[in-house]
């Protein structure tokens, strides 16, 4: 019998995109599908009421953070498999079969995430490597763009690889991630620290700690349309892009090397702030 594999989908003012979304997995025989909402003003919730009458929505007071709110569903259900998603994605169909055999398949593993394709069905980047210095400075410098251009590295680079079979990660992108709940129950799960971005990567950084697997599996794609709810406030999602990834630098790593990141991503971040 196939373990079940339940949906959850972090929403913030993005109701077009969650029409959408909802529509992709509900063609995919999404028999349990989380909704919860962040206390949106355009009419998500609405929508959702009146037009997926099956999707149990959960309505938050105020705007609690992407892990809070992925928490707060994956808490309520009790599925051993948990698709998390933005509200920005469209599912490819099988996708849920697919993960979930492929975490049948590989019961070490705690966190899966499917091939990402932009809306133009070109590539989306989703594996990445933990924000070491050395890491930082080749994102500062751009050697990751010229290791693109040499097919001998680019293969060996998380962010610039073909992304063409499975492999181990450090961590993948949060916008489609197969969780298995075993793993997320050992950790904790998210830590709300995190209100946006890098909550992830701290997640699977977590995991990997405990013993579990981080994979990356084109078994599957799923669709990301990118920033439907972060480009309502540009500015502040960005001061909130250093902000977390100087947290999750400040939780993991320690002395020296904690200063040179944190010296690295303040650099970066009044550089881009400047321009």
């Amino acid at each position: 019998m196939k373990i079940s594999m339940a949906v959850c989908i972090v929403n913030y003012n993005t109701c077009e995109l969650l029409r959408s979304c909802l529509e992709s997995v509900s063609s995919n025989n999404g028999n349990e599908i989380w909704v919860v909402d962040n206390h949106s003003s355009d009419g998500s919730r609405e929508m959702v009421r009146a037009e997926f009458p099956t999707v149990e929505l959960v309505e938050t007071e105020n705007n609690i953070g992407y892990g809070a709110a992925a928490d707060l569903a994956i808490s309520i259900s009790d599925a051993p498999y948990i698709l998390l998603l933005n509200s920005d994605t469209i599912l490819h169909s099988d996708a849920l079969d697919r993960l979930g055999d492929y975490l049948d398949k590989n019961p070490g593993v705690g966190v899966v995430g499917p091939r990402i394709t932009n809306i133009n069905g070109t590539l989306q980047p989703s594996c990445f490597p933990m924000p070491t210095p050395l890491q930082i400075f080749f994102d500062i410098s751009h050697l990751n763009q010229l290791s693109n251009q040499i097919p001998s590295v680019r293969e060996h680079n998380y962010r610039t690889w073909s992304h063409t079979h499975s492999r181990a990660v450090p961590w993948v992108q949060g916008s489609a991630l197969a969780i298995r709940r075993e793993a997320y129950d050992a950790v904790g799960g998210f830590d709300k620290a995190f209100f946006m971005y890098y909550e992830e990567a701290d997640l699977c950084y977590r995991m990997l700690n405990e013993g579990w697997g981080i994979h990356f599996s084109p078994v599957t794609e799923v669709i990301h349309i990118g920033s439907g709810s972060t480009k309502q406030s540009w500015g502040q999602m960005e001061a909130q892009y250093y902000k977390r990834r100087a947290l999750l630098c400040h939780k993991h790593f320690c002395g020296l090397q904690f200063i040179g990141i944190v010296a690295l991503i303040y650099c970066v971040a009044m550089a881009r702030m400047i321009r």
